[in-house]
């Protein structure tokens, strides 16, 4: 059904409900813009407006539950800052569409703010620009939207606007994706700019609210349109803000977190620009964000969601945003020149994608099948170590993290790793392998990553002959997606074989080794293990 108006209508909320169809809410002065189908418009300036007028007592609040139809007019969610506008949109059968522009929280030219509402948990809106907050000219005043959608389908089918400005004045926007009531509703654009254009004073901002199992709906760019995904093109007069956080009681998500999937085929269309904060931090790429309950991961702007990586540039294909799963890691005190090792187990495959931080030397990055990965690097400390180092991965395959940092001192300052080897087992008892040292002396330290929560922690007989330096796993409460790590030391005085050795767990689990020779230096007491530091 199309429904025309030849003026703008104004919701009056007099009737005995809030219901969109009920007619004494309409003013009763002009047609209610309902019930006429196939009527064309008689101008681009009608317009059909939910707003709050000085006479009433509280904000305008119109409900739609039903299939009001598809309006060839604009519709503008007006209201006052004490007073807002809202739109409440609920049921599955819910359905408004309009061929002119969705306007929440849009002030007039006549210099007059304006705060509108729209909260959405079922049906469908369609429209083909959707502004939260809009302002058309530069006046003094504010235009204020908030979208909330929790359930259901919104369509822009020529983009959504943020906090846009358009040509002037001073807009605040917040879209809200809210899936912590367990229901994920679909947004699909054909582009996204968050912030104000031109010289607009605007506040934009994105809120991922994730949802109880640890997932959450992406917004997704739809279409041909070039340079689709715009952030804070304003500059210094605009601002923009990215909230993502785990609601109350819900697990950690099972993968990256994709927030923005840009599968527009216009070319160009890396991501333009950036949010200015996440959750209250600067927002740049490869920024550390806390979700909630201690759980880090990294923001990204190259992410592709088809092979699930991240790129080392923005391009037509990493044009996504994202966080990925990632750990921080204390950094032990130091001695400039001691070795430091940093070890990361991840439950699942995720050997391709793990990273460390640059300076870092990558020792082996290695997985048992889809079951758990081991990755390990080295660097020589520096005069000045950064507090802590943060290690980063992707892909959906995997769940929860350990990872641990170990010092040494008297190695090899040229060539520290003398040999390296590698083994994926199954057992109670997996095996270390061994390796074959060139030189006396080198110490032996193996190194484990066992899937699930299989190990004891703190075991000071974890390998058998050998010193334990650590044996502890991801979680001691969660039931799922547990991944365990330990190691161990020993030194040996005669180059040669290392001979293989054995991890005790508490259960048969996959397990991935790592056994690395360290090589002492030509003259002092050898290699010595000094500390270890867990996140």
């Amino acid at each position: 059904m199309t429904s025309s108006v030849f003026a703008s209508f104004f919701w009056m909320g007099q009737g005995a409900t809030a219901n969109w169809n009920d007619a004494n809410n309409w003013d009763k002065d002009q047609t209610l813009p309902i019930n006429i189908p196939g009527v064309p418009p008689t101008s681009t300036g009608e317009e059909i407006k939910v707003l709050t007028e000085a006479f009433m007592t509280s904000g305008a609040n119109a409900l739609i539950n039903s299939n009001v139809g598809t309006y060839s007019t604009k519709i503008s969610i007006n209201g006052s800052a004490s007073m807002p506008a809202i739109l409440t949109i609920t049921g599955s059968n819910a359905f408004i569409g309009c061929s002119g522009q969705f306007r929440v929280g849009s002030a007039s030219s006549g210099g007059t703010g304006a705060t509108g509402k729209v909260i959405q948990s079922g049906g469908t809106v369609t429209a083909p620009t959707t502004y939260i907050g809009y302002y058309g000219t530069n006046v003094p005043d504010i235009a204020t939207g908030y979208y909330t959608i929790s359930g259901g389908t919104l369509t822009c089918s020529s983009g959504l606007w943020v906090g846009s400005g358009v040509n002037g004045g001073n807009t605040i926007g917040t879209f809200t994706v809210d899936c912590s009531t367990g229901s994920f509703p679909t947004i699909t654009v054909s582009a996204l700019n968050v912030g104000g254009q031109k010289s607009a004073v605007s506040t934009g901002t994105l809120i991922f609210n994730i949802g109880a199992n640890g997932l959450v709906s992406p917004i997704t760019i739809t279409g041909s349109t070039k340079n689709a995904l715009n952030l804070d093109a304003g500059g210094t007069s605009s601002t923009t803000r990215l909230v993502v956080s785990l609601s109350p009681g819900s697990t950690v998500p099972p993968g990256d977190i994709l927030l923005v999937n840009n599968t527009s085929t216009g070319s160009p269309n890396a991501v333009i620009g950036s949010f200015d904060t996440i959750n209250g931090a600067a927002a740049t790429e490869g920024a550390l964000v806390d979700i909630g309950g201690g759980h880090f991961y990294t923001l990204t702007y190259m992410y592709d969601s088809v092979s699930k990586t991240v790129g080392s540039a923005r391009s037509n294909t990493y044009n996504d945003i994202a966080l990925i799963p990632s750990m921080t890691i204390s950094t032990p005190a130091t001695n400039t020149g001691d070795l430091l090792i940093a070890a990361v187990a991840t439950d699942g495959d995720t050997s391709t994608t793990i990273a460390a931080p640059s300076g870092w030397t990558l020792i082996n990055s290695g997985a048992n099948g889809s079951a758990v990965t081991l990755a390990a690097w080295w660097k020589l400390a520096v005069a000045s170590e950064p507090a802590n180092y943060t290690f980063s991965w992707s892909g959906a395959n995997r769940q929860q993290a350990y990872g641990w940092m170990m010092r040494f001192s008297g190695q090899d300052a040229n060539n520290p790793i003398d040999a390296c080897s590698t083994a994926n087992d199954s057992s109670i008892t997996p095996t270390s392998p061994a390796v074959t040292t060139k030189v006396n002396n080198c110490l032996i330290l193996r190194t484990g990553a066992f899937d699930d929560n299989s190990i004891t922690v703190d075991n000071p007989t974890l390998l058998s002959g050998h010193t334990t330096i650590t044996a502890d796993k991801s979680s001691s409460t969660a039931s799922s997606g547990v991944v365990s790590g330990g190691a161990g030391y020993v030194k040996q005085s005669t180059a040669g074989s290392s001979n293989t050795s054995t991890f005790s767990l508490t259960t048969a689990k996959s397990a991935r080794t790592l056994t690395i020779a360290i090589a002492p230096a030509s003259t002092g007491p050898g290699v010595c293990c000094e500390d270890d530091i867990k996140p």
